[in-house]
């Protein structure tokens, strides 16, 4: 995935088509996500229910996760910020691990991060444990409504990303002003 999607400059065309491999995904993004907490001096016990997953024990973690995917759009600069010295389209160029914040079920949600590389970014939610599927699934389909992400379905298999859930200046703004945090909107319960 690396080489085929998040080093490439370009950016993709909608619909973008991306296969995946759910699994090492899933355990690449929280471990990337508990490594950067741990570089941060964060606290690390929201994690410890995944640890084990993130070290390789087990097919999935213990507490039910959630992956999430969105895809950043190229937006045109305004003739203001080319004249001075942004490129004429505006484009992600970072890689960034942040906090997802969902607000309403908030008291469901173990761990909440998002992870972006270019165009593409990750959110990933760590339920506590008794979170019932059909609250997952509405929560999820919130996110999905309103925030434009796409859910990830486990195992080997190919997404289709119908449409951009932010362009890059937006992208852009909310990385600058909330430090990589996103909050996920959720309908009131």
């Amino acid at each position: 995935m690396t080489r085929d999607y998040f080093c490439r400059p370009d950016a993709p065309t909608f619909p973008v088509r991306m296969t995946i491999d759910y699994p090492p995904l899933s355990r690449w993004l929280l471990k990337l996500s508990y490594n950067a907490a741990r570089a941060q001096g964060a606290p690390e016990a929201e994690y410890e229910p995944v640890i084990p997953y993130i070290l390789g024990d087990g097919e999935a973690p213990k507490s039910a996760t959630t992956v999430l995917i969105g895809v950043i759009a190229p937006v045109p600069a305004a003739p203001e910020e080319v004249a001075r010295g942004l490129d004429a389209v505006w484009h992600p160029g970072v890689h960034t691990i942040g906090k997802l914040t969902v607000r309403i079920m908030s008291e469901r949600v173990l761990l909440a991060k998002l992870v972006s590389f270019n165009w593409y970014v990750f959110g990933v939610i760590v339920w506590t444990t008794g979170t019932a599927r059909p609250a997952r699934r509405r929560a999820v389909e919130g996110i999905e409504q309103f925030n434009g992400m796409i859910e990830l379905k486990r195992g080997a298999s190919t997404v289709v990303v119908p449409r951009p859930f932010m362009d890059a200046r937006t992208w852009a703004m909310t990385v600058i002003r909330g430090g990589g945090e996103m909050t996920a909107q959720i309908p009131p319960e």
